[in-house]
């Protein structure tokens, strides 16, 4: 049962109360009604904060108050509330004054029989206008709240409206909207003309078109938006863009989408008065009000008598409208409330709302019928709006990078979502209605160890009103987990709720970005680190070496021979590690030569069968299964592919330690799509593949996620460096190939690789054979680290060649004017002062010999050092000086 109309009379006939309760109920409304005869039992009424009136029925004079004072006070409580005036008889000047001062309508009192149907109409548009303000009032927030910008203009670029978040976010001010700031103002000169272009398809096409530029906020700084742009057609003809504009600058750099919309509120039209008329039964007009008359386009109602709707200015209507009032007639029925169009005089059309009674006399008898009709085109119109504008907003919300969405909590502490766009099965796979009084669909896709934070940072935003913004991580069943970034503005209503409005953002490739831009820097800095100390790390090392190849060569004692062997292990160990971090920050020097990596395999298995042999006495065994298929050949420097084999066997062999199986493969493999594994995707190609397998204990998810970063390892302390898998993996992405890596709990793991097959014929190779046959010719030594100076002196002096030595560039240069007879310059590349290379280069064309130094060759110092001279790398063994020494004297006395 529906709850009885709250009615306050303003009246002191109390009799007439039972009356007008009688109409009411006739009529079809419950009702109770509390009367009031006073200006002070009024003023109660009216400022009791506890009671809410539907409808006000008064006297236009009632005792004691004036109506129309009645009206003022009335309305500045009930804005929106019926104010129907009943009264014995009223002019028409009276009733055009009450309508001009807000009441919503007027019956007399000898005709109470109206009064149901006016309370029902005044009641419909009392609620359509509550449900416009409160459209209204919710588009706003959103408009205003959403941090995204949005602006209109029009053609020619001139901005009409920008959002509250778009001023503050270019710096711009609603003044500088009215003195006429235009697109074309703000947008980077070079992107004007592609503005201009996508602005004449937009018009020709009248389709949606989203595009980047550069835009220049106020202070003159160039941001990178995305503008996503939509033609209107208004009602006066002329072509409205509503854009959004997404700001991409901050979202650009660390690799994360703000949004925007146009107001497209419309106002909608204050409801007419009621026009009244009446016919007899062969349907002439026998009277009208004076609106009625206005409406026909007659001066008055005298000159609308014995006129039929033939002659009216809705004379379409009129055959329509006469069936209607036979109908009426006939039947002795009323027809109330129903709409239908109506042509006026200028021919334009309205809608109306209609009511037809039968016209009677005392006795009953039918003279004709009495119609109403009020004016409900605005009506109409703003339903069109409010579907037009929520349609917009749908679409909008589309154009969101995310979820735009209200978030309330409400005063029982629990939360919902009273709306969301659609994006939300995108992000969170639920739909709106999900989760529009539940919010729990939406905490269990969050990630447990996030979840308490997220509840904490709505709490606090909740208790200081203050923005909301977190970045969690979410989970969907079998799916990925996603990063989204939340953002939004909490306010508090009146009854104690909070009502957050925002956005939701999947930002899981911009935390990817966000990694690897890190990783980046964190590369960079070790490459930083390690160019910094490879030279002089490696002319310390060359030292060590040095004097240990001499020594080695000295002694004849078993012991210390053993003790040399070991600091030139450790020495080339040393080099190694250099070596290992410069190839995993990408620095060095890279030989690429055609070639068979089966030799390389091979090479590696027997090294790893003569490694283990020492392991079986104490009850240790290793078998090496090798399936080496015969493959295409391969571009790729033999000495860092022999670090990757050998950094495999070796870590294959620590996963055993009580011993097992290394299976090492090789083959061919076309791949015509593309092979998604574990760590990586394999373009289509043809490809080298090869794997090392074993069978030890497996690696665990944690390490596994980790087991390619620098300086990460598993072994003991003092046992590994973590610079292994990390060489490994650069090694292979320098040659362009693929590396995965397959693994199972207490079953083994396998190490696989793929490299591009060329078609060159097989090139191994060459084996260089190292003699130890006494030197001859005159050789000038350059370098400014004396300890390295001395050493190489001593070397070469017991190779009995004869040695000059310099410490600089401009003592060297002395040296060569006076001694012509030099055969070689051995010299440093990277000294203190004038280098290496220049002196090198001074030397081009001449008949002296040049042999470089340097403890790190990169690409600058392969481009610098002239091509037509011997470059090697610190530390050099002594074997490996004499050789070059030789063959570079024997190619030039030859």
């Amino acid at each position: 049962m529906s709850k009885p109309l709250e009615i306050l009379l303003l009246e002191d006939d109390e009799q007439y109360l039972s009356v007008l309760k009688e109409q009411l109920d006739t009529g079809g409304l419950g009702s109770k009604i509390t009367l009031v005869g006073t200006e002070d039992e009024f003023l109660k009424e009216i400022g009791d904060q506890n009671h809410e009136y539907d409808v006000l029925l008064s006297g236009h004079k009632p005792p004691g108050l004036d109506g129309l004072k009645a009206l003022n006070i009335f309305r500045k409580k009930y804005v929106d509330t019926p104010f129907i005036i009943v009264a014995d008889e009223m002019g028409e000047e009276a009733v055009i004054a009450a309508i001009e001062q807000g009441a919503t309508d007027y019956v007399f009192k000898v005709n109470l029989k109206r009064l149901p149907v006016i309370i029902k109409r005044s009641l419909s548009d009392s609620d359509l206008k509550k449900r416009l303000r409160e459209s209204e009032i919710k588009y706003k927030q959103f408009i205003e709240t959403l941090p995204a910008t949005i602006f209109s203009s029009d053609i020619q670029g001139n901005i009409h409206f920008v959002n509250p978040y778009g001023l503050k976010e270019f710096g711009y001010t609603v003044e500088d909207i009215a003195h006429g700031l235009n697109v074309f103002d703000i947008i980077h000169p070079e992107d004007k003309l592609r503005l201009t272009q996508n602005l004449t398809q937009l018009v020709s096409t009248h389709q949606i078109l989203s595009d980047d530029y550069r835009l220049l906020n106020r202070l003159g700084e160039t941001l990178d938006v995305t503008v996503t742009t939509n033609s209107l057609l208004t009602s006066g003809g002329q072509i409205e863009l509503h854009s959004v504009v997404i700001n991409n600058t901050e979202r650009r750099r660390m690799e994360t989408d703000v949004i925007a919309s146009r107001d497209l509120l419309q106002r909608v039209i204050d409801i007419l008065p009621v026009r009244v008329f009446w016919k007899d039964t062969h349907l002439h007009y026998l009277g009208c009000n004076t609106i009625f008359a206005q409406d026909a386009g007659l001066a008055s109602p005298a000159d609308l008598i014995g006129k039929n709707d033939f002659q009216m200015g809705w004379k379409e209507q009129a055959e329509k409208y006469q069936k209607d009032d036979r109908v009426v007639i006939e039947s002795g029925e009323s027809s109330l409330d129903f709409e239908e169009l109506q042509t006026t005089p200028q021919g334009n059309k309205i809608w109306i709302k209609t009511s037809k009674v039968p016209l009677t006399n005392p006795q009953g008898g039918i003279l004709g019928i009495l119609g109403t009709y009020e004016d409900i085109t605005a009506r109409k119109s703003a339903e069109e709006a409010l579907l037009l504008r929520d349609s917009q907003f749908k679409k909008l919300s589309l154009h969101v990078p995310g979820m735009i969405y209200q978030f309330e909590k409400k005063i029982d502490e629990t939360y919902r979502v009273p709306f969301t766009s659609e994006a939300i099965s995108d992000i969170f796979d639920c739909s709106p209605q999900d989760v529009l009084e539940d919010f729990s669909p939406i905490t269990k896709r969050i990630l447990p160890e996030d979840l308490d934070r997220v509840v904490k940072s709505i709490e606090y935003s909740a208790k200081n009103l203050t923005p909301w913004q977190c970045e969690y991580r979410i989970q969907i069943p079998e799916k990925p987990i996603k990063w989204l970034f939340g953002h939004s503005s909490p306010e508090k209503s009146d009854n104690g709720s909070i009502m957050w409005y925002g956005f939701n953002a999947d930002i899981t490739e911009h935390k990817k970005a966000e990694e690897e831009l890190l990783h980046t820097q964190r590369m960079e800095g070790i490459g930083n680190i390690a160019t910094g100390i490879a030279h002089d790390f490696n002319n310390v090392l060359g030292v060590v070496l040095g004097y240990a190849n001499l020594l080695e060569r000295q002694t004849s004692s078993e012991s210390t021979r053993e003790s040399l062997e070991k600091i030139i292990i450790a020495v080339k160990r040393g080099a190694d590690m250099v070596k290992q971090i410069m190839i995993f920050a990408h620095k060095g020097d890279i030989d690429y030569v055609t070639m068979d990596l089966r030799h390389i395999l091979k090479d590696s298995a027997d090294y790893v069968t003569e490694a283990t042999k020492s392991l079986e006495s104490r009850g240790v065994h290793y078998k090496v299964i090798s399936s080496l298929e015969k493959t295409s050949n391969v571009i790729a420097d033999i000495g860092q592919m022999k670090q990757v084999l050998d950094n495999l066997l070796t870590n294959a062999i620590h996963a055993m330690p009580r011993g097992g199986t290394v299976s090492i493969c090789s083959n061919n493999v076309s791949i015509a799509t593309p092979l998604v594994l574990r760590n990586t995707t394999v373009l289509p190609g043809d490809y080298v593949h090869f794997s090392i397998t074993d069978t030890g204990s497996g690696i665990t998810e944690e390490v596994y996620n980790k087991m390619f970063e620098p300086f990460f390892t598993t072994k003991p302390k003092g046992r590994g460096t973590g610079l292994g898998l990390a060489s490994v993996k650069s090694i292979i992405e320098k040659h362009n190939g693929y590396i995965n890596v397959e693994t199972k709990l207490g079953e083994g793991t396998t190490f696989e690789f793929y490299i591009r097959a060329v078609s060159q014929e097989e090139t191994l190779p060459a084996v260089v054979s190292i003699d130890d046959i006494v030197g001859e010719g005159k050789i000038l030594i350059v370098d400014d680290n004396e300890p390295y100076l001395a050493v190489l002196k001593l070397s070469l002096d017991m190779k009995g060649y004869s040695t000059l030595i310099a410490r600089s560039y401009d003592e060297a240069t002395a040296i060569l004017k006076e001694n012509k007879d030099i055969d070689l310059l051995l010299t440093d590349i990277h000294m203190i002062g004038r280098s290496g290379i220049e002196l090198a280069q001074s030397l081009t064309g001449k008949k002296v010999c040049v042999v470089g130094m340097t403890g790190l060759i990169d690409e600058d110092t392969r481009e610098a050092w002239p091509q037509e001279y011997t470059l090697l790398q610190k530390p050099i063994s002594m074997d490996e000086l004499n050789s070059t020494i030789r063959t570079v004297l024997s190619a030039n006395n030859g």
